[in-house]
């Protein structure tokens, strides 16, 4: 998806608000659970900007969810002040994410994320064609939040309306066959004209 999200905030963010986030950009379940496992690797779900410093030849730092350093990192920055927001606001830096997977990391995007049946394998692809850090716990984090997360698992934000409109539309139609009306007979004006397709999909039984 290329819309924003908007400022979701800065500092140690709550999973459940990430996983919401990249819900809304395409990514199932599976490949949700497998980015959130990276970015706890990366940088313990934080937005933080930290300067890069080296121990014993190794380099640490970077700014946000995926530690975006040096080039990749003035880039996050000079994104998030287009969009009128600071470079470590959670949505700035998932916007920027998606900017980047459509711009030359497609080997993450949500059609192929969304292909894995394991959370952790989604997790080291990720890695592997985007992130480009150590494996340390990335898999194991991902099956975490694959289990933490299990509830918000029927979809984004923009599903869940989409399945309340459905049960309305859904209880409206069967009032009206029932009452021996038309199915597609609306007590208002003003009430939304949903489409009356019958029999209802599965979606009307989530």
């Amino acid at each position: 998806s290329t819309s924003s999200s908007g400022s979701l905030g800065a500092g140690s963010m709550d999973p459940k608000v990430l996983y919401r986030a990249l819900r809304d950009k395409g990514f199932n379940h599976i490949a949700a659970s497998g980015i959130l496992g990276n970015m706890r690797q990366e940088n313990n779900l934080k937005t933080e900007d930290v300067p890069l410093y080296y121990v014993d030849g190794v380099e640490y730092g970077g700014i946000g969810l995926c530690h975006w350093t040096k080039d990749r990192a003035a880039k996050l920055k000079a994104f998030a002040q287009s969009t009128g927001r600071d470079a470590t606001d959670a949505g700035a830096q998932i916007d920027f994410m998606m900017q980047e997977i459509q711009n030359g990391y497609s080997q993450v995007s949500a059609s192929v994320m969304n292909s894995f049946s394991d959370p952790a394998a989604a997790a080291l692809h990720f890695n592997e064609h985007y992130e480009g850090g150590t494996v340390g716990n990335r898999g194991k984090y991902a099956s975490e939040f694959y289990n933490q997360l299990q509830e918000f698992a029927g979809g984004g934000i923009g599903d869940v309306f989409k399945r309340k409109f459905n049960r309305d539309n859904y209880t409206r139609v069967f009032n009206n066959i029932r009452s021996g009306r038309p199915a597609s007979y609306r007590e208002n004006r003003n009430q939304p004209s949903y489409n009356t397709a019958w029999p209802p999909t599965a979606a009307l039984e989530q």
